[in-house]
């Protein structure tokens, strides 16, 4: 629904290897009265084989859950026309550092991804039993609190992180450009822009990595990026 809102008056390609996911779309779509949607069950791998080229490709969530990133990333670019802009949401290892050592908490005590384990688990968070540096999981804006939402965030069996720098190499390793990233708070970005005056800075993914490193939290965890392939 974000991007049949966000991007109005065009031709939606919604693309989702789960079919029930696309049943789940199809249900929304008609709900809210939206057309313009050709909706397909298909690999990301497996798009390289289509025809069309895209003035704009959203994939957010996907990339870093797949087993090789970068090979994903390379076939989104090959998908989008020359001057094509490409959004894309990946996962930040700075920010998660408390995913991932839960995630080794998880595999030392070898804690089962049901529904009894999860609870179990969280009880220990919220009374700080586990580890303390865990207790920002529980955050009101967390996907802690909602049972399939924590099993996302603390048992996904195939997740990859990234820091802006990596981020910066697999964009020129796919032939893109980055373009700028979305700040989730405004005074965030006031900020950058008092701790890097040049105005090109905020077309730099090794000044927004330094700036990541002094406040963890910026992203929020994900990065929201832009990046476009040259005309």
């Amino acid at each position: 629904m974000r991007v049949v809102s966000t991007y109005q008056t065009v031709s939606v390609l919604a693309v989702d290897l789960s079919r029930s996911s696309l049943a789940y779309g199809m249900r929304k779509l008609a709900e809210y009265g939206l057309s313009g949607v050709e909706l397909r069950q298909a690999d990301i791998l497996e798009l390289d084989q289509l025809d069309s080229r895209f003035d704009l490709i959203d994939s957010f969530g996907v990339v870093h859950h797949m087993a090789d990133p970068q090979r994903g990333l390379d076939v989104l670019a090959g998908l989008l026309d020359p001057g094509g802009f490409l959004f894309v949401g990946l996962y930040s290892v700075i920010a998660r550092r408390p995913v991932t050592r839960v995630r080794r908490l998880i595999a030392e005590r070898d804690v089962p991804p049901t529904p009894a384990g999860i609870r179990g688990l969280r009880r220990q968070i919220m009374l700080g039993e586990a580890d303390s540096e865990l207790s920002i999981l529980a955050s009101p804006a967390s996907d802690f609190w909602a049972m399939s939402d924590c099993r996302d965030l603390m048992f996904h069996v195939e997740e990859h992180h990234f820091t802006l720098l990596q981020i910066d190499q697999m964009f020129a390793a796919a032939g893109l450009e980055f373009v700028g990233l979305q700040v989730p708070y405004a005074p965030d970005l006031v900020r950058f822009r008092e701790e890097n005056p040049d105005p090109s800075a905020l077309a730099s993914l090794s000044a927004w990595h330094r700036f990541e490193e002094g406040h963890p939290q910026v992203f929020g965890g994900t990065y929201q990026l832009w990046a476009r392939k040259p005309a």
